[in-house]
């Protein structure tokens, strides 16, 4: 197996300002539909396409309420481990509308 046929994978945690794990975000790459979501303890995992090794990409966290974050990186012939992607929760400063029959 040459290097370039090994699975590189990328691993982390999504976690609250209060260092919370984050369960249900989508993590996926930039522009593409490639990706995973977090488990119930923030923890995500997926394999990385061939055509993305040896590049830099944007991994993009997205969920509900909370404000999108975007991580450049570089993937090598080699799985990255990402320690944590912090995200906050969005403030809603919009109008409440209650819509009813």
């Amino acid at each position: 197996m040459t290097p370039k046929d090994v699975p590189v994978f990328i691993y982390g945690t999504v976690v609250d300002e209060k260092y919370e794990p984050i369960p249900s975000v989508t993590i996926f790459i930039q522009g593409t539909n490639r990706g995973t979501a977090t488990d119930i303890n923030g923890k995500f995992a997926f394999q990385v396409p061939k055509e993305f090794h040896n590049t830099r990409i944007k991994l993009v966290a997205r969920g509900i309420a909370l404000s999108d974050q975007i991580k450049p990186v570089s993937i090598k012939n080699k799985s990255l481990f990402i320690k944590q992607i912090m995200m906050m929760f969005d403030s809603f400063t919009g109008d409440i509308v209650i819509i009813r029959r």
